[in-house]
């Protein structure tokens, strides 16, 4: 993992050879290890895709890597795009005063999200 710290590393990376070595797709593992190494990038979660309306691929698609990699590439995108609005920035605000320099922007709007999915 340190190696791949100073080059570039995409989820489709990950997700691709995690595949080729055990082949298993590992939507949520590949993308907390992509997120370990890059901090900026989000993690796949069933309580995110929830609230981002984004459906996961099913086990029996036989085309399931190739769409579980577009999935990713839709909440990043997703991501991308909010971070721009008023509503991320106030999220993001409160973070700042709360705990200031601790988490990247991507991780505090991660885990708002993943906080609304989870049931008390």
């Amino acid at each position: 993992m340190q190696q791949y710290k100073y080059i570039d590393i995409s989820f489709e990376d990950v997700i691709t050879h995690i595949h080729e070595k055990t082949n298993r797709i590992e939507a949520s593992f590949s993308s907390k290890l992509l997120a370990t190494i890059t901090p900026d990038n989000p993690v796949w979660d069933k309580n995110v895709l929830t609230q981002l309306s984004i459906n996961h691929p099913q086990y029996y698609q036989k085309d399931r890597l190739e769409t579980t990699i577009k999935t990713y590439y839709d909440i990043e995108k997703w991501y991308a795009s909010y971070l721009k609005t008023q509503n991320a920035q106030d999220i993001i605000d409160q973070f700042d005063i709360l705990i200031p320099n601790i988490l990247t922007n991507v991780k505090k709007i991660d885990l708002v999200l993943w906080s609304m999915g989870v049931k008390t």
